[in-house]
């Protein structure tokens, strides 16, 4: 791995960690791919 694609993975595992790690975020997800659509809410 170069150290562009470390730095990005460490800025994505933080990003990751805060929104998991509180209450301010709701994570919504949508699969706009395929013929049925599906949406998955984490708070």
């Amino acid at each position: 791995m170069s150290n562009q694609e470390i730095i990005r993975r460490e800025q994505y595992c933080q990003i990751v960690n805060e929104i998991f790690g509180s209450d301010a975020y709701l994570v919504v997800g949508i699969d706009v791919a395929k013929q049925k659509h599906y949406a998955f809410i984490c708070p």
